[in-house]
């Protein structure tokens, strides 16, 4: 899987290559000095770079490290950057297969892509480039559905055929191919459901200290699930109705299968309790968002989270686990 990175604009497909390390990171340091702009990445340290000189400046360093003095145990110039490397190569059609492609069925052509561009410098680039992928699936038979043209990112969602496909992640202005990403809860799954309709299951296990807003308690999934609540803020302080925040907060804890549950219309498993320290509150006029009890005449943030870890330690036996606030009982 690709490490996410933003891409710069204005990438000449032609000079992208992948380099393959030996089992080691390559830094940005070692390679941007070679004339590597790194572009993207993977977990068994593999890079996607582009050449920003067309590779003069990666094949003279190339030169000075193969003219290094040949004896045995010597270390040529820039040896700590071409002696982790195993390979680099062009930036091919494998390079382009992205999620979904290995699993297409034969027999259900044609299929329906998206394909992304590589960045552009201008809009005109973008549409140039987005006019060279709907030539070549026009060679095949095959449709444009809609797309969104931009410099910074442009993709087509293509119907095509099997030779279609091929052609397409042979195609150097491409950089990624890959089928529609589906949502993994679709909103139908949630959208109209009535706690009537929820079946709620709840399992023991150790108590969580959540230190955020107050949760609304008596939701139907959080009924019964939250221990207690500890209110933080200035002395004699008056606090506001909670927002969604805390309830949010909450049921990530409480309910860590939720989203698989409504997908698979399996009844909801609760695990473990909360004991909840409030030391949020809705911004006044802007009820998605928080803020420490008081907002500046409130107590610094510092110290409220310090009372809250010390009050639900003292009361709940709370302590700090693995930089999480949880309490054995």
């Amino acid at each position: 899987m690709r490490r996410a990175r933003r891409l710069p604009t204005g990438i000449d497909p032609d000079l992208v290559f992948k380099v393959k390390a030996a089992n080691t990171r390559l830094t940005d340091e070692a390679l941007t000095p070679r004339g590597l702009i790194p572009l993207g990445e993977t977990a068994d340290y593999l890079y996607f770079v582009m050449a920003r000189d067309e590779g003069d400046e990666l094949a003279a360093a190339l030169g000075r490290y193969s003219n290094g003095a040949d004896e045995e145990g010597a270390r040529g110039p820039l040896y700590t950057l071409f002696d982790r490397v195993e390979a680099i190569e062009p930036y091919g059609p494998e390079d382009r297969r992205g999620p979904g492609l290995d699993g297409l069925d034969s027999s259900a052509e044609p299929y329906v892509v998206d394909v992304s561009i590589w960045p552009s410098d201008d809009w005109e680039e973008a549409q140039r480039r987005s006019n060279v992928v709907t030539g070549v699936i026009n060679l095949t038979g095959g449709s444009l559905v809609h797309q969104a043209i931009g410099p910074r990112r442009s993709v087509l969602r293509i119907s095509v055929n099997a030779d279609g496909l091929s052609n397409l992640l042979a195609t150097s202005v491409v950089e990624r191919v890959r089928t529609p990403p589906v949502p993994f809860i679709d909103p139908s799954d949630w959208r109209d459901v009535d706690a009537d309709d929820l079946v709620l299951r709840t399992r023991d296990s150790v108590a969580v200290g959540m230190i955020d807003d107050e949760p609304a308690a008596g939701h139907p999934l959080l009924t019964g699930l939250i221990a207690s609540l500890t209110e933080v803020g200035p002395d004699g302080y008056s606090w506001p109705a909670p927002g969604n925040h805390g309830t949010q907060v909450a049921s990530r804890i409480l309910l860590p299968r939720l989203a698989e549950e409504l997908r698979d219309h399996s009844p909801i498993t609760a695990v473990g309790t909360i004991h909840a320290a409030r030391i949020l509150e809705p911004v006044p006029g802007r009820p998605g968002e928080t803020r420490f009890a008081g907002g500046d005449a409130g107590l610094p943030p510092h110290e409220a989270v310090q009372r809250a870890l010390t009050l639900l330690n003292q009361n709940h036996g709370v302590r700090i686990v693995n930089r999480r606030a949880r309490t054995r009982t």
